[in-house]
């Protein structure tokens, strides 16, 4: 089995673990971070 089909898996576990709620909440803040740390370089 290669690294990257562990890696995969890995991730498909840990995802099924988490409740898609957190995925979605967690992916937001993600963006919104993302949003405000591009906005602040604009800034600078």
């Amino acid at each position: 089995m290669s690294v990257l089909n562990m890696f995969l898996k890995e991730i498909s576990i840990t995802i099924s673990k988490i409740q898609r709620n957190d995925i979605e909440e967690y992916l937001q803040h993600k963006i919104q971070n993302g949003l405000s740390v591009s906005r602040h370089k604009q800034l600078t």
